[in-house]
């Protein structure tokens, strides 16, 4: 992903800008979180799956906060610190699972999490985790898309009734939410258009099965958008 000119492309099409994402998280919802978590140089942040670590990057050279990118490919966070050395002072990666993030109580103000929570088995006890490594007046910004089956309930889909949400309301977690159900249901069409547009180039340039993971993905998450059984929020929690 990382060396293809064309996957690049792809990002700059479906996201506004090529930050590598594999996220749903386009500009406009990025910038809208760091105008709702109203970042600055004296905050310490913790991303929960940075992958590459190119959205940590941004999101410190937007703000010029201190950003602490964790994800557990070794490789990548290799690459992503070779990377950004010159930034040391205040772009950290440090290899480690989001489901048990090994760092001291208190240690961030703010955690993000951009549609990476789908990927623990345990959510409430990994939320409850990063609860703990916020300082008391600390916060989060999480990117969140729920889809439902056909014999689940519809209330899923609101902001309290999906998973994350009834996890945080358990935790006692208070939260504001903001709707990206119709972004989410046009990014998933928009992304398999612009993969088939670029079929060819990724073809040409030895990445096809890239291209053919991108429609794959987009044609089974478009069965729910196509039922509207899928919503998207991004949920500001805040301690107190």
């Amino acid at each position: 992903f990382e060396r293809s000119k064309v996957y690049a492309e792809f990002c700059r099409r479906i996201f506004g800008k090529n930050l590598h994402q594999v996220s749903m998280a386009d500009m406009v919802q990025l910038n809208k979180l760091l105008s709702v978590l109203k970042l600055g140089k004296d905050n310490k942040i913790l991303d929960m799956g940075c992958g590459m670590g190119v959205i940590s990057e941004y999101i410190s050279d937007a703000t010029n906060a201190h950003v602490t990118g964790l994800d557990f490919a070794d490789k990548v966070i290799k690459r992503a610190q070779m990377r950004t050395k010159r930034k040391k002072d205040r772009l950290v990666f440090k290899i480690g699972n989001i489901k048990n993030p090994l760092f001291l109580k208190n240690s961030f103000d703010t955690i993000i999490a951009i549609d990476t929570l789908y990927f623990v088995k345990d959510l409430e006890k990994t939320v409850a985790k990063m609860k703990s490594l916020l300082t008391p007046l600390g916060q989060m910004g999480i990117f969140y898309s729920q889809a439902v089956k056909l014999d689940e309930s519809p209330g899923l889909l609101k902001p309290k009734g999906t998973k994350l949400a009834c996890v945080l309301t358990g935790l006692k977690l208070r939260f504001r939410t903001w709707n990206y159900t119709k972004s989410e249901m046009s990014h998933w069409k928009k992304r398999k258009r612009i993969a088939l547009k670029l079929m060819s180039a990724f073809k040409s340039e030895g990445n096809l099965r890239i291209c053919k993971e991108l429609i794959k993905e987009a044609e089974y998450v478009l069965k729910f958008v196509d039922s509207r059984r899928i919503s998207r929020y991004l949920y500001h929690v805040q301690l107190s």
